[in-house]
């Protein structure tokens, strides 16, 4: 669930062009090497708690050879992540050409409607939600741990 764009570009533009473009926007690339030409990236800047979840965007080419982005934010996304994925959708419309289409529509921006939340109360969500998942993970890791020896964790 969340908020999607593709990103449709004319056949003559570079994979290589898009790939230095996604990180002029400050995307970093995730490090997988996958054989049907897929890149990920990732943006998420932390200052001031602005982003809660960042913008995934994926690059791939479609059979006809069209590079294609594709962009994603969480349904529990920050104002400012939705900024940055509408600013994404525009900058490479007008930097390739092309078109996009978002969950609105041909060319429409997504519109943000969450809370627009204060950097005091943005932090307090973010470290109660990386709370959440810590202990998750620590009871995953007990349960793992537990069953590899006979019940025994800190024997």
């Amino acid at each position: 669930m969340g908020y999607d764009s593709t990103n449709y570009l004319p056949t003559s533009i570079k994979r290589q062009a898009v790939e230095h473009f996604l990180e002029l926007l400050r995307y970093k690339r995730i490090p997988v090497k996958r054989a049907d030409g897929v890149s990920r990236f990732y943006f998420f800047d932390s200052a001031d708690y602005r982003h809660y979840d960042g913008v995934q965007a994926v690059l791939r080419t479609t059979h006809d050879g069209q590079l294609e982005i594709h962009t994603h934010t969480s349904a529990f996304h920050s104002k400012e992540d939705c900024a940055f994925q509408n600013h994404t959708m525009r900058e490479i419309r007008d930097r390739f050409g092309g078109y996009f289409i978002s969950d609105y529509g041909r060319n429409r921006l997504i519109p943000f409607k969450g809370i627009d939340r204060s950097p005091a109360d943005a932090g307090c969500l973010l470290a109660y939600s990386h709370f959440g998942q810590n202990l998750i993970r620590a009871r995953l890791w007990t349960t793992e741990n537990s069953k590899a020896s006979n019940g025994k964790i800190w024997a």
